[in-house]
């Protein structure tokens, strides 16, 4: 059994509306993104922080680690981050910032 963030000391976590094993769909994820902005907002903070530093590639899974640290660290408030939303917030980011397309790895979506 996980902790709670109380016996944990990693901030506040909202449990996901999502089970952490569900299959993403493009409108489940986007629902999500929708009642959860702040996970885009630090995703997109991050990743522009890397390009800004001269990073020319990364891993939207590694941000989303960073995301984890830092919310443990500042005793911030964030939803549980899943890893199958890292996809959907990859090709948002490359839909918002074609001129980093070459920045995450995408994949081709399975049906």
């Amino acid at each position: 059994m996980r902790p709670n963030n109380s016996q944990s000391g990693c901030g506040t976590v909202h449990e996901a509306e999502l089970p952490l094993f569900a299959r993403f769909t493009p409108d489940t994820c986007k629902i999500y993104d929708a009642e959860h902005s702040e996970i885009w907002t630090e995703f997109e903070k991050i990743a522009l922080q890397l390009i800004g530093r001269g990073r020319l590639h990364y891993g939207a899974k590694a941000i989303f680690e960073v995301m984890r640290f830092n919310t443990a660290i500042n005793a911030g408030e964030i939803p549980r981050l899943n890893n199958n939303m890292t996809a959907y917030y990859s090709r948002k980011f490359v839909a918002k910032y074609p001129q980093h397309s070459g920045f995450f790895e995408l994949r081709e979506r399975q049906r």
